[in-house]
């Protein structure tokens, strides 16, 4: 069980590098089904949650990731033998654990002999899967095959890497950039002393030496010596967000730091590249951030805990770019939300809708909980009952939060099995999205082709009811690279649109994004 909060880095689940089948059909449906936000989807395994254990013994979940066949990984450890062991589980879309992956669909990596614990992870197209974690006192970076749970022999040889920064090191969070590599941050911890930890892996899994020499580096906050990592987020220009906590109890504050992308410290950024800040009181709150949302516009959104005594609060706070406060969002820049049962209110996790509402998530009064913000900070009301959705789990944590294609809300956690254990929890929340559906059928007539797209190809798509329809490309930050129809009022049936790349847009991986009034979705497409 970890001992501080974990991130969710909404904008950077996916790690792109495959390609979408050129004899696919993707139909596209808007769908304005009616759904009532913040309920659990009964089509989720009948009640909209599920909880498992295989091994009767303390399961702690810490991450988890949606490949693109829908189904959902979930990462962490288990206690085997007294050992600590690295644990994933796979489910499919509705809720069911995927026997295929797994006998149960879960396991532990016997393999590997060094206790670990797995704690953010990534779904890659080829529905492989990246995650981080501990093994022993290092960093440890796994990649996971498609088609059964253990780890790839065809990355670094044995299907993990490891790294060292000289003490007991944790990494907690991960990000995939434009170009296939991973940043995973985490913290350092020796003599005492702890310090902002970061490495920037190849896709291959060796360390990126354009990255501060060797590929690794710590960052010291003024010698404090207090400092944990816990999140990261990568900007539009490559620049990397840090986020986590410093100081002691009684005394600790948001802690966030700006990198170039050669990993020196941006200096350009809040105070000489760091923000430290406390929202509440000093020694009366402790404060910490735990997940970060990049938006397009290159503002992000932090989110964490304020806490002191047995009194808690979700804590949200809005940044430009530069690392000022955006005084457009809460009340100066930043918001503080609790229930009526002012306990233990711990945020881990915060994802962005597609309509800009924000999902946060985290623990309560022995119960998870789960709440939803306007994209001004105002609680949203339309949400559970007002704004909150408590789910009678005992001891329940959501540890990490994903949408789904279809724009419903994932919480990924653990719970209690009435006092026995801690089992891993997958719940399922309606979000009242109408978002776009995708079908694939193979060897059926074509939506977009060709997929490589050279200079232009032809997409058709359908509508079930006329729409104000905006398609756009954008990069997997977010950024618009092309338009191709902006809020226009298209009918109900069968179109086609030629889509043209920009002639200086580089070859990779690409986003194809629909929108309208009632939603949005994505399909990805390659140069």
């Amino acid at each position: 069980m970890r001992d501080t909060p974990l991130h969710c880095n909404q904008s950077q689940r996916y790690a792109f590098g495959g390609l979408l089948s050129a004899a696919a059909l993707l139909a596209l449906v808007l769908n304005s089904h009616a759904q009532t936000p913040g309920t659990l989807d009964d089509n989720f395994n009948a009640d909209g949650s599920l909880a498992f254990n295989a091994y009767a013994s303390p399961i702690f979940i810490e991450g988890g990731a949606i490949d693109l066949n829908g189904r959902i990984v979930v990462v962490g450890n288990v206690s085997i033998n007294g050992d600590q062991r690295i644990y994933l589980a796979r489910l499919h879309a509705d809720g069911t654990l995927d026997d295929n992956y797994a006998p149960n669909g879960q396991t532990y990596v016997s393999s590997f002999s060094l206790n670990g614990s797995l704690n953010d992870a990534l779904a890659l197209p080829d529905c492989k899967y990246m995650a981080c974690g501990t093994a022993g006192d290092d960093f440890a970076l796994f990649r996971f095959n498609s088609n059964t749970a253990v780890p790839d022999p065809t990355f670094q040889q044995d299907g993990y890497k490891l790294v060292s920064f000289g003490g007991t090191d944790v990494a907690t969070a991960m990000a995939a950039d434009a170009d296939g590599k991973y940043v995973v941050v985490g913290y350092s911890s020796l003599n005492g002393n702890s310090y902002f930890a970061a490495a920037r892996f190849a896709a291959n899994g060796t360390l990126d030496t354009s990255f501060d020499v060797d590929g690794k580096r710590t960052i010291d906050y003024n010698g404090i010596g207090l400092d944990r990592a816990y999140a990261v987020g990568l900007q539009a220009d490559g620049k990397i967000i840090i986020a986590g906590t410093t100081g002691s109890t009684g005394d600790a504050r948001t802690l966030v730091c700006r990198l170039n992308q050669n990993g020196s410290l941006d200096l350009s950024f809040g105070n000489n590249g760091w923000i430290d800040v406390l929202f509440g009181y000093n020694n009366v709150w402790d404060e910490s951030c735990s997940s970060i949302c990049v938006l397009s516009d290159d503002r992000f959104l932090i989110g964490g805990s304020q806490t002191g005594g047995a009194a808690g609060s979700f804590l949200l706070a809005m940044f430009a770019s530069n690392g000022t406060l955006d005084p457009n969002f809460g009340i100066g820049g930043y918001t503080t939300a609790t229930t009526t049962q002012f306990y233990q209110n711990m945020l881990y996790s915060l994802l962005i809708q597609g309509d800009g509402r924000i999902v946060a998530a985290g623990s309560g009064l022995s119960t998870s909980r789960i709440c939803r913000f306007e994209p001004n900070g105002a609680i949203d009301l339309t949400f559970g009952t007002d704004g909150w959705a408590d789910e009678n789990f005992p001891d329940g944590n959501i540890s990490h939060l994903e949408l789904d294609a279809y724009g419903r809300i994932l919480a990924i956690g653990y719970a209690n099995d009435f006092g026995n254990s801690y089992d891993a929890m997958v719940l399922r929340y309606l979000s009242g999205l109408n978002v776009g559906m995708v079908t694939l059928a193979l060897e059926s007539s074509l939506l977009i082709y060709p997929n490589p797209i050279q200079e232009s190809a032809t997409l058709r798509y359908t509508l079930a009811e006329a729409e104000e329809l905006t398609i756009a490309l954008q990069d997997l930050q977010g950024r618009v690279l092309a338009t191709y129809l902006n809020g226009k009022d298209m009918p109900a049936g069968e179109h086609t649109q030629t889509v043209t790349m920009p002639s200086d847009l580089a070859s990779g991986n690409f986003l194809l994004v629909f929108s309208s009034p009632k939603g949005r979705m994505s399909v990805q497409v390659s140069k």
